[in-house]
């Protein structure tokens, strides 16, 4: 956190987001892609809708280890909240499916 090409730009709070989404980004992966859930009916695909399956399967299986672990139960209820909007989004950016649409916002 003491790098300032970390701390001139990110708040401690969006860098322990961003750590926490890339430890849960995959976590509980089924081992296929979003299309074959989509086409065998999974589960997934059901509770999740046709977009983004399997990412916001990560989010919610993260979300789920936050709250099971008290990890966060120290801070404010407000800090909870941007740190679980944080690592959506964060963990929804790593959908290949929609990287054009990502991309363009850094253009």
């Amino acid at each position: 956190m003491s790098d300032p090409k970390i701390s001139n730009h990110f708040s401690r709070l969006e860098v322990m987001a961003m750590l926490l989404a890339a430890l849960t980004h995959d976590i509980g992966h089924p081992g296929v892609n979003q299309d074959f859930l989509i086409s065998t009916s999974n589960h997934l695909a059901h509770i999740h809708g046709d977009k983004s399956v399997l990412e916001r399967h990560h989010c919610q299986t993260g979300r789920a280890l936050l709250v099971d672990s008290h990890l966060l139960d120290h801070l404010p209820d407000t800090q909870q909240q941007q740190i679980v909007c944080i690592m959506n989004e964060t963990i929804l950016a790593t959908d290949m499916a929609r990287n054009a649409e990502f991309m363009t916002q850094f253009q």
